[in-house]
């Protein structure tokens, strides 16, 4: 009988193994603020310029201006390579590479 008390204390106060829960853990994670991973997240709204359409043309002339622009950089000309990835972002404000493009090429000049 004393085993039987000896093993009950000690699997007592061990903690749960990964895969388990209890009900105390759970009550203990929420008193103590723990996020809560089943609350949806919050939807931001993108802003106004990119929730318009771009046209396909649109698209076309900016992927076109990016790949030039690309040359023109590789190339060293880097404020023309600024200019067209600037360009590129007016058209197609929807890819992030192209404003992102233009940035590098200003940290070049």
């Amino acid at each position: 009988m004393a085993f039987a008390s000896v093993l009950h204390a000690q699997t007592a106060a061990q903690p749960p193994t990964a895969g388990t829960s209890s009900s105390t853990n759970q009550s203990t994670a929420a008193s103590q603020g723990a996020p809560n991973s089943q609350a949806p997240a919050a939807e931001i709204p993108a802003p106004p310029e990119q929730t318009k359409h771009v046209r396909d043309r649109d698209k076309d002339r900016a992927a076109k201006l990016y790949l030039d622009s690309s040359k023109l950089f590789v190339n060293r000309q880097f404020e023309e390579a600024m200019q067209g990835f600037e360009k590129a972002a007016a058209l197609d404000p929807s890819n992030r590479d192209y404003p992102l493009a233009a940035g590098v090429a200003r940290g070049h000049e």
